[in-house]
């Protein structure tokens, strides 16, 4: 039993390391999982092969795990760790989520044929689609809100103590907009 602790711990440590080697990387191929899969063809695929089905859910996985530990993940106070970089990883991949929901929450066209030749169904193909499209766009809503205000929690909380550390960098820090002239008015 220790010995499977120790190996999970390890590659835990292994992960969390790897993790922090591309953020963006992450960010790009977190994205495109979610739009790749959700292009008409791979849709129609995934919903007929098991093999592209478990394929799509790996791939959903491991780049979600991979994004997570990007915005979640432990660290410290390298160029990417600081609390409004991962705010900007998480803004830009609710952004490419809320768009892919919207096409399909306003579209007027059935995109997926699979959605179409549904035999047992209580929704018509368009109405199922944009209920999908919904639940992609609101969906991921709550945790990235929540996610959002932890990182802008932590940024501020992060101002506060560098102030108390060192109270005389807030005054000697600030730059005016407009440069001090004497004697004009």
């Amino acid at each position: 039993m220790n010995a499977v602790l120790t190996h999970w711990s390890a590659s835990f440590l292994a992960l969390t390391a790897w993790s922090r080697a591309s953020p963006v990387l992450a960010v790009v191929l977190f994205s495109a999982a979610g739009i790749g899969w959700h292009l008409p063809a791979a849709f129609d695929l995934a919903s007929r092969s098991p093999v592209a089905s478990a394929a799509e859910q790996a791939l959903y996985l491991g780049a979600g795990v991979w994004f997570w530990l990007q915005v979640c993940g432990p660290g410290g106070h390298s160029r990417w760790q600081t609390p409004l970089r991962r705010l900007a990883l998480l803004t830009v991949t609710g952004m490419t989520w809320t768009v892919l929901g919207m096409v399909l929450v306003f579209g007027s066209n059935v995109v997926y044929l699979t959605s179409a030749s549904s035999h047992l169904r209580a929704l018509t193909a368009l109405d199922d689609q944009q209920l999908s499209g919904g639940v992609l766009w609101m969906g991921m809503m709550p945790a990235l809100i929540i996610a959002g205000v932890v990182l802008l929690r932590g940024w501020l909380n992060d101002e506060d103590s560098d102030t108390a550390a060192d109270p005389g960098r807030l005054a000697s820090s600030r730059t005016w907009g407009w440069p001090a002239t004497s004697g004009r008015r």
